[in-house]
């Protein structure tokens, strides 16, 4: 099988592909529906003027073909034959040509061709005389090949001319970025031009095999693009170095590192704990939130590239987790829910003299229904809740019989209102404020002794209708709502907010995770009697902002861990299962717990009736401390 590529002097792009030379046309010719037959005959007196003694007996033929739609065909005559039938032509203008092999040697030469154009008919058969003329002279030839520089690490470009019946002639390439070039005089003829591109001295990147007609006093010029394979990169990145962590706590452990380098470009980083990969991350920093408090950890980094190719371990860092509270805290997370029938009697029913108000939208649903749903399972745990006051507004009095759990607060007026975003609780002076008014209310004019009160998170900190410039600390934009309400009217949401203050300049917004911290200290220290305990919220999104959301989650966590109080973990609760297995999501690199399939649901506060439950155990066990059991 030949490959052969033709009208060299048209510039154009050309791949190495092989066609198939047959007696008749290509193969899809066979498919159309207006196919000819095409009589070629060859004339050699032209030739026998200059030369008398000229025999057609001592030729033969190569003929080629192009007609439409890029249909091709090839034939090559016996010695002798001058003459060449070719059928199932497509119907259209073609363009002949033919080169003549001369035997009068000791091997066949090239000695002429000859090109003519035919229009073939469909059912006919079209006549084509060619005339073949020798070839005489020189011409010049220039030849630009192409290719992919970012492919070819390292060019080496070989190319040759070669002529049936000639020594082949060798192609001096002038190299420069991603081309090269040569100009050469050669003697007229029909000549094969081969071009190999190798990237070193071991791999062929790709190469061109194409025709080339000199003529006699005139200049060919041809410009191809070899296009290839690249090299496989076998070149593994350097070893990341200085790997060390920062902001260590009991629930999550960050680790930074400096950049490696590689060939073609670094993909992302591997991060190993005891020796196993946890996670991978396209910069060089990577949380692991899949730590427990007071535990020793080992990590390392690797680095690896598009091809897979993983360089060594870093040097390793050994990490202590602190302890998840200190002495005065109280930590209500996954770990609690099935101790609630470890609560004595005794307890229980501290907790049944309780009014606990757990302020918010409709995600705060679940904390009411599922101590509904428990008090129907174990009758010993028994709760009232109320969705909205009763007789104006009127929250449950005070009792010894059941835990009573609303979402009422003390307007300041005359009423106590129901639910209420980040906009009543905690985002503003005038929320905090609002908010140790109703706990002052209840404890003195009211008569309803508070216990303790949180605030229900929504969507608050994921709602995607605003969103940050970019947080490079934290490779993430910040997202999230947070309504300013001044006491008569709601003015405009003020966006997405990020973990502290200083997170002002990327979001525009004063309000942060700070905020919420110092405002549930702020309305704890009002009050001897009544605890404000922190709450984290749903960690049902996935993504960034789903990501973003468990930085802010986290971000509570640790001001607990640090500065103490008592935090109620709602998304913690809800990203485990009853069996003790949590649920995780990745993003950018980075895995982040999130809320688990048998929790999820939209029985109630967009959560399933076990979730609910969940949070229900949870709830009691939580107040059962605040009574003073000592968990054991």
């Amino acid at each position: 099988m030949k490959i052969f590529i033709k009208n060299m002097s048209m510039a154009g792009i050309i791949i190495l592909l092989p066609l198939i030379f047959a007696q008749s046309c290509d193969r899809n010719h066979l498919l159309h529906d207006n196919n000819g037959t095409l009589s070629i005959s060859v004339s050699l007196e032209s030739a026998r003027a200059a030369a008398p003694d000229l025999s057609q007996d001592d030729f033969s033929f190569n003929i080629y073909g192009d007609g439409p739609g890029d249909s091709t065909f090839y034939v090559e005559t016996s010695q002798g034959a001058t003459t060449a039938l070719v059928n199932d032509l497509a119907f259209g203008t073609w363009e002949i040509t033919v080169e003549a092999l001369y035997y009068g040697e000791p091997e066949a030469v090239s000695f002429g061709d000859g090109v003519a154009t035919a229009l073939v008919h469909s059912g006919y058969i079209s006549e084509c005389p060619i005339v073949i003329t020798p070839f005489e002279g020189q011409g010049n030839l220039d030849i630009t090949v192409n290719w992919d520089n970012a492919e070819v690490e390292n060019p080496e470009l070989e190319g040759s001319l070669s002529r049936i019946g000639f020594d082949p002639v060798e192609i001096n390439f002038t190299m420069g970025t991603g081309q090269a070039t040569a100009s050469l005089t050669l003697d007229s003829g029909i000549y094969t031009a081969s071009f190999v591109l190798n990237d070193g001295e071991d791999y062929e990147y790709g190469g061109v095999v194409d025709s080339v007609r000199i003529t006699n006093a005139l200049t060919t010029a041809g410009e191809y693009t070899i296009i290839g394979t690249p090299a496989p990169d076998t070149e593994a990145p350097t070893v990341p170095t200085n790997l060390s962590a920062t902001n260590i706590q009991s629930y999550r452990v960050s680790l930074s590192w400096n950049a490696s380098t590689d060939n073609r470009g670094v993909t992302g980083y591997r991060v190993y704990r005891g020796g196993s990969p946890i996670g991978t991350s396209s910069d060089t920093a990577y949380a692991d939130t899949m730590v427990v408090a007071s535990t020793l950890y080992t990590y390392t980094v690797t680095a690896y590239d598009a091809e897979g190719n993983e360089s060594g371990h870093s040097e390793s860092i050994d990490v202590s987790t602190p302890e998840a509270a200190s002495v005065g805290q109280i930590i209500a997370d996954h770990t609690v829910v099935d101790r609630y029938d470890d609560i004595p009697e005794y307890y229980i029913n501290e907790v049944k003299k309780m009014y606990v108000q757990v302020i918010g939208e409709s995600h705060s649903a679940a904390y009411r229904d599922g101590l509904d749903l428990l008090e129907d399972i174990y009758n010993s745990f028994q709760a009232e809740t109320q969705e909205q006051g009763e007789n104006d507004n009127i929250p449950l009095g005070p009792t010894d019989q059941y835990l009573r759990l609303n979402r009422l607060y003390w307007n300041g007026s005359w009423w106590f209102s129901w639910g209420g975003g980040e906009e009543i609780f905690w985002t503003t002076q005038w929320a905090r404020d609002r908010m140790k008014t109703n706990i002052a209310y209840c404890n003195g004019t009211g008569a309803n002794p508070l216990t303790a009160i949180g605030f229900g998170w929504c969507w608050d900190i994921t709602d995607t209708g605003d969103r940050s410039e970019l947080d490079t600390e934290y490779g993430v934009h910040w997202y999230g709502r947070s309504y300013y309400w001044n006491g008569s009217d709601t003015d405009e949401n003020y966006g997405a907010w990020g973990l502290d203050s200083s997170d002002y300049s990327i979001t525009g917004n004063l309000v942060s995770m700070e905020t919420y911290c110092l405002a549930v200290e702020e309305i704890d220290a009002s009050s001897d009697s009544t605890v404000c305990f922190f709450t984290t919220g749903p960690s049902d999104s996935t993504e960034e902002t789903g990501y973003q959301r468990w930085l802010k989650h986290a971000y509570i966590r640790d001001w607990v861990s640090e500065n103490g109080g008592v935090l109620f973990d709602y998304a913690d609760i809800l990203n485990y299962n009853d069996a003790g297995e949590l649920a995780t999501t990745s993003w950018d690199g980075h895995t982040y717990p999130i809320l688990h399939p048998d929790n999820d649901g939209e029985d109630t506060g967009h959560i399933g009736n076990t979730g609910a439950l969940r949070l229900a155990k949870a709830m009691w066990w939580m107040l059962a401390r605040i009574a003073g059991w000592d968990g054991n």
